[in-house]
């Protein structure tokens, strides 16, 4: 189906109109398209929820693409999603009608029983809540993550174990899904037993009943020592992109893959120059094969290199760098870039 996006004033989303539709469209929907075309999806299906009109109002507008599964009230099926945008505010959908597959996942997820013989060898906490957001199943795995035993759980509101920094934005993903809108994956905090936290991304399954929310299957991995690498990675990041120094990172070809703002202070060349490109861009032709030579042949031994450039800028200047090269493993030892860290 192709579809034109409606926004108010202020740019947001609020309908679309059916431009194109094709037979499959119609066999899926029930809906025959010389009613439909030309016309709005709040005039023909007057309930349609907000987070599909939200969801491919934003492939409309920032032209991404998006796949995904989600309910529809106004037709009472699961449909499995591929939206992309076709032009500026129009966007192509295919779909396919996933409701028989969905109704034997959600039959299993109110068998407590079943789901229990499941998830108990799972690594992931597998919990069930019904619709107080109420825990009424939690699988063993909690205890070993959490410290908690399953009976400590039961009847608990996850959110009363969400770090405090995070119950925010837990409380609106929980609001959402009250108007069953199935949050994306999303990351938080759980307390422990002994008072520490421990990082989870969760996945959710909504249980709804006449068109009503009626609990949820929450899938939840720890993914603590990930959220830190990443932090770590950030913090890495944000020392280089300050840094006094230029520094810059090369494949084991010579080829630039990185260079930091510094580099383009001292040098002239933009990160879009000099990616690709080689270091000698810089070279002023003063140094000789054989100082490239040593150098090539340290770097390549796995050893670092301590010397000096005399470099030309952009504007055709020239500057003398101190510059440290080494050579950057991987986890099995072999070499696979090559970052230099040069000082004015």
């Amino acid at each position: 189906a192709l579809h034109e996006i409606i926004t108010n004033d202020k740019g947001k989303p609020i309908d679309y109109i059916f431009r194109m539709v094709n037979p499959a469209f119609e066999k899926a929907t029930g809906l025959n398209a010389k009613d439909i075309i030309g016309k709005r999806v709040k005039e023909v299906l007057p309930n349609t929820e907000d987070y599909w009109i939200e969801t491919f109002g934003k492939v409309a507008l920032e032209g991404t693409s998006t796949n995904y599964r989600n309910y529809s009230i106004e037709l009472d099926k699961y449909y499995e999603t591929i939206v992309y945008q076709s032009k500026p505010r129009h966007f192509v959908v295919f779909f396919w009608d996933v409701t028989e597959e969905e109704k034997q996942k959600l039959a299993l997820m109110h068998n407590e029983e079943l789901l229990r013989s499941v998830t108990d060898n799972s690594i992931d906490m597998v919990s069930k809540i019904n619709e107080k957001f109420e825990i009424t199943f939690a699988s063993k795995s909690h205890e070993f993550f959490l410290g908690f035993e399953v009976k400590e759980l039961i009847g608990k509101n996850p959110i009363s174990i969400v770090h405090e920094d995070d119950k925010d934005r837990i409380e609106e993903i929980a609001n959402r899904m009250f108007k069953l809108i199935t949050p994306p994956y999303f990351q938080s905090r759980l307390r422990k037993k002994d008072g520490g936290y421990i990082w989870i991304e969760t996945s959710t399954k909504l249980l709804i009943e006449n068109n009503k929310f009626a609990g949820a299957v929450l899938t939840s991995r720890e993914i603590t020592k990930r959220v830190i690498a990443e932090e770590n990675l950030r913090k890495l990041q944000r020392a280089i992109d300050q840094s006094s120094a230029s520094v810059v990172i090369t494949n084991i070809d010579g080829e630039i893959e990185f260079v930091n703002p510094k580099f383009t202070e001292v040098t002239g060349y933009t990160k879009e120059e000099a990616i690709g490109k080689n270091p000698r861009i810089l070279s002023a032709g003063n140094q000789s094969k054989e100082y490239y030579k040593k150098l090539w042949d340290a770097i390549k031994a796995g050893k670092d290199w301590k010397g000096e450039f005399l470099n030309k800028r952009k504007d055709g200047t020239l500057f003398w760098e101190t510059a440290t090269i080494s050579p950057i493993k991987d986890s099995n030892g072999k070499i696979t870039h090559y970052v230099a860290i040069k000082d004015e």
